[in-house]
């Protein structure tokens, strides 16, 4: 499942919130884990792969099964 987005810094955005929400060390300091998966480029815009995150029903509507 992946969420399409038309630039980078959104798909940035939403990444950053999950890595938070996870707790992932990044946001606490004590590490370097920032993201769960990494946003990347395509012809039609920026890539999440969003198969485990916590998806919103907006967000849940909006995904993609192949890209």
């Amino acid at each position: 499942m992946y969420l399409l987005f038309q630039t980078y810094s959104e798909a940035i955005d939403r990444a950053d919130t999950e890595g938070q929400r996870r707790n992932y060390a990044f946001w606490s300091n004590t590490g370097s884990t920032k993201w769960h998966t990494a946003p990347f480029e395509t012809e039609n815009g920026w890539v999440l792969k969003v198969t485990d995150y916590e998806l919103s029903i907006e967000e849940q509507s909006k995904t993609i099964e192949n890209i």
